[in-house]
């Protein structure tokens, strides 16, 4: 019976550490990983914006603007996708509510891997409908591995990557978190109008003059170090049209910093916090508590197997009968 015992135990054992090598090396991997159903959105504002209303036409200073980003991941396309693949779509649109004016808005679908963040042009990728933008590095989703290094980083706006450089720790609502600084110096980027009349870029004359779209911007990142959440962010834009002659003039089309709102931000920090807690309990609590009491239910159970039970010896002195033994004739 000790011995049944022992072996079920043994086997109760072997099975426990085999679920905790499963969970950990099958079961963590695809559940710490970009969800391909995932769905988000934030909010940022920049108090005290500079634009230019073309409705207006005129350029509005202390405005009050928000930008409505609105991530929704691809459940559908991210099963068709190449193994590892998760597809998004993201839309942003800012807005000057107060005085119902909308400046921008634009479209975006990128495929990703699910761990790695790096971006793959696969699956109808795009940005505003233009499927030749050779999207690289990371895009909307970071490593969940995050180490303190440069990272690159795609922008839709220039559409190219451009450095992410590593600027240290620095603690948000007691998270700690890598902080990532990437700088796009003025650029040339496409634009609805090709000219611009001559008084808007401060010249004298009607005639309207050639001139170019060029976007600046300083965009940082917070990112929470345990499992690469962006928890913060600030983006620092500055666009403007320039006479394409590289003469005197330029009109301002937008100069804001925007930053999270402080409830956006509070409910990305919770969401953090919460996804640390079940990458902490999938990827080390439980294999190592399975591991654990696999290897005490297998020692148990060897130690039962193994133990003999005491024999008995025949006519010994005690309360047994003792049996006679006739004698030879």
């Amino acid at each position: 019976m000790r011995s049944f015992i022992g072996l079920a135990l043994v086997g109760l054992g072997v099975f426990a550490m085999a679920v905790a090598g499963f969970t950990r090396f099958y079961i963590a991997p695809q559940l710490v990983a970009a969800p391909p159903d995932y769905y988000k959105v934030t909010r940022l504002e920049a108090a005290n914006a500079t634009y230019f209303d073309p409705g207006s036409v005129t350029t509005r200073r202390g405005a009050t603007l928000t930008a409505t980003s609105t991530i929704r991941g691809d459940a559908a396309a991210s099963k068709r996708a190449p193994d590892d693949i998760v597809v998004w779509d993201a839309t942003a649109v800012i807005q000057d509510v107060a005085n119902n004016v909308d400046l921008s808005l634009y479209r975006q679908r990128i495929a990703f891997d699910r761990r790695t963040g790096q971006l793959s042009r696969c699956c109808g990728v795009h940005v505003d409908n233009d499927r030749n933008v050779a999207m690289a590095g990371l895009g909307l989703f970071w490593p969940l591995d995050i180490e303190p290094k440069d990272y690159q980083y795609f922008d839709t706006s220039t559409k190219r990557p451009w450095t992410m450089k590593y600027s240290g720790t620095e603690n948000v609502e007691g998270v700690k978190t890598y902080k990532f600084v990437q700088t796009i110096p003025a650029t040339r980027v496409p634009s609805p109008t090709d000219s611009v009349p001559a008084s808007l870029l401060g010249r004298s004359g009607t005639a309207s003059v050639p001139a170019d779209r060029y976007h600046q911007a300083t965009v940082t990142y917070w990112i929470d170090a345990r499992n690469g959440i962006p928890v913060d962010q600030q983006q620092q834009v500055h666009v403007t049209m320039r006479p394409r002659d590289g003469g005197p003039g330029e009109l301002l089309l937008l100069d804001m910093t925007m930053r999270l709102t402080p409830k956006d931000k509070a409910e990305l920090v919770d969401y953090a916090n919460g996804k640390a807690t079940e990458i902490l309990l999938v990827e080390t609590i439980a294999p190592v508590a399975l591991l654990a009491v696999g290897a005490v239910l297998v020692v148990s159970g060897l130690l039962l197997g193994g133990a003999r039970q005491p024999r008995h010896r025949r006519g010994a002195s005690g309360s047994g009968t003792q049996r006679t033994v006739p004698a030879a004739g």
